[in-house]
């Protein structure tokens, strides 16, 4: 029966076993076995001559040694193996004779082995050739970094398939590195170019597809590199916080190399075997290197940064949102603590690149409307609008309170700093909860301390003329005021304040916050003849609640009062 070339080395093993008397055949043994193998493959059809008759006399007696020395079964045990070995599919019945042959040989015999000598001949087989000198032992190489660069390349190559895949192999893990070895470079002057392999040492195609996807490898390197050690005169900490991620992730990387020099260096490295170890990290690398490419752009910055990093976590893979995760969770940080402070104490970090989206303006008019403002690009993605909406909201009033009302107590005694890490659930909650803390105590500050609701009883009694005995005690005197002549040095507005101090101590007026009721002022009003308004000067905090809008509202709706209540004294004094 036929056997399979892959089985045919067991069957050595036990054939040469059993003919020289020993339990496990010496490997010399064997590999000398399949290397007369190897010369007599190509023979398929045998020719029977006289050199085969006496062949095979001669392996005949080689049976008949062998009963005698062990018995019957292992005689029977031998012509067994024979035929089997006859009948292999990639084997000569001349050269099965020739393996059993060389068997007999190797056994010791001297008298039985002396026809067979010719086995022992360079090639294997039946060659007619020298015979096969012992090679001396050449000392060991050195494959580390430093001994392989020492020595001198091979020219054609002159080695044998082990050393010429190790070779191809160290230059495999300097491309993994980015360094062009001997037979494995690119042309430096191309960008993104496919490195070049030496067909010397790789001269089957399927070798230069392994040594490609390894240099691609190597390739991704460099792009995560490249974004490592490019800097910005202007850097914000959100991508130095990416580059020290994208460094971690690389540092796992040069341990694999490290590894791999090992291995090649102690017990050898296959291109196969790199090619196994190499599956996970090409990966990895490979949306390493996209997430760098998207975030390489220099004006992405703060949460814009974090948003681009968070359209890459969107994926169905999980080791893929994994990475990106992992990454978004380390360059949000220095946003996450932003927030932080600005939730628990109404300060801003220094932020000289702008990350925040909360930006602090000039502007010093309209202290609660116009001195921070919210940026909606560098909102990052992990927060709605209205959380970031709510968050602009309570920094802005812890900052009201302790610069307008001199309350200078932070949103929370203590805080859960979890609540402000990237994928927290916690965070909108401590957000909702300061939005709530900070709108109570500005308006009990308001309400209590500095009596908003006097100085809106003032207005609406005085500016929108709800008392009525002020309003017909005021719209007559600044009626008179203004029809009044002025001299040469006069002028009509002291008159018409006189008049409004009048209306105020002759009425109710005089009953109501005096601290609001000095803040009414007299304005002058353009238009064709002299006309007087009332205007309300409010400070802070009050001006927080009553601003420029709102003064602006009061003084037309006093306008248009002040035109009703003078029709309604006309009308009563016709009546």
């Amino acid at each position: 029966m036929a056997i399979a070339p892959e089985d045919m080395l067991e069957q050595l093993n036990k054939l040469a076993a059993s003919v020289m008397g020993v339990r496990d055949a010496p490997e010399p043994v064997v590999a000398l076995c399949c290397r007369v193998l190897g010369s007599t493959l190509a023979t398929r059809a045998p020719r029977r001559d006289s050199s085969s008759t006496q062949r095979l006399r001669d392996v005949d007696a080689l049976r008949t040694k062998v009963e005698k020395a062990k018995g019957a079964r292992a005689a029977l045990r031998f012509d067994e193996l024979r035929t089997q070995l006859r009948d292999a599919d990639a084997l000569s019945v001349q050269g099965a004779d020739g393996v059993v042959e060389l068997l007999g040989l190797v056994s010791g015999d001297a008298q039985t082995a002396a026809p067979f000598a010719s086995v022992c001949r360079t090639g294997g087989g039946f060659s007619s050739s020298a015979p096969v000198e012992e090679e001396p032992e050449t000392p060991k190489k050195d494959w580390g970094l430093a001994g392989w660069r020492e020595g001198p390349p091979p020219s054609k190559t002159g080695l044998d398939v082990v050393e010429e895949e190790r070779l191809l192999v160290r230059d495999c893990l300097y491309a993994l590195q980015g360094i062009d070895g001997r037979y494995v470079s690119r042309d430096r002057s191309l960008d993104d170019t496919v490195p070049s392999v030496d067909r010397l040492v790789a001269p089957k195609l399927s070798t230069v597809d392994g040594v490609r996807e390894v240099c691609e490898l190597g390739w991704l390197y460099e792009r995560c590199d490249r974004f490592c050690s490019s800097t910005s005169t202007n850097e914000g900490r959100c991508r130095g916080a990416l580059r020290a991620a994208v460094r971690d992730e690389l540092s796992d990387y040069y341990r694999l190399v490290a590894v791999l020099e090992a291995q090649l260096r102690d017990e050898g490295l296959s291109l196969r075997r790199l090619l196994v170890w190499l599956v996970e990290p090409l990966e990895r690398l490979r949306l390493l290197a996209n997430a760098c490419d998207a975030c390489a752009p220099q004006d992405l910055q703060g949460g814009a940064l974090c948003a681009s990093l968070a359209r890459l976590a969107t994926h169905g893979d999980d080791r893929v949102r994994d990475l990106v995760e992992g990454l978004l969770a380390k360059t949000s940080e220095p946003v996450l603590a932003a927030i932080r402070r600005w939730v628990c104490s109404g300060k801003l970090l220094p932020d000289p690149a702008g990350e925040f989206f909360v930006q602090e303006t000039s502007d010093e008019d309209d202290f609660w409307a116009s001195r921070f403002a919210l940026r909606p690009r560098m909102v990052p993605a992990f927060l709605s609008e209205e959380v970031a909406s709510k968050i602009l909201v309570v920094g802005k009033t812890l900052t009201f309170l302790r610069r307008c009302c001199g309350d200078d107590r932070p949103s929370f005694v203590s805080v859960d700093d979890a609540a402000f890490t990237y994928g927290s659930l916690n965070l909108e909650k401590v957000v909702e909860e300061a939005y709530e803390r900070t709108n109570q105590r500005v308006l009990k500050a308001l309400k209590e301390d500095f009596r908003l609701l006097d100085h809106l009883k003032a207005l609406e009694s005085c500016v929108l003329l709800a008392q009525g005995d002020f309003a017909l005690q005021l719209v007559d005197g600044f009626d008179a005021a203004a029809q009044k002549r002025r001299g040469a040095f006069g002028s009509s507005g002291a008159d018409a304040v006189a008049a409004l101090d009048r209306a105020v101590r002759n009425s109710n007026a005089c009953r109501l916050f005096e601290g609001a009721v000095q803040r009414l002022k007299v304005v002058v009003l353009e238009g064709d003849g002299v006309s007087f308004g009332l205007d309300y000067d409010a400070q802070p905090p009050i001006d927080a609640v009553v601003d420029a809008g709102a003064r602006e509202f009061y003084g037309r709706a006093f306008s248009a009062l002040r035109s009703r209540r003078r029709v309604e004294a006309r009308l009563t004094d016709a009546w």
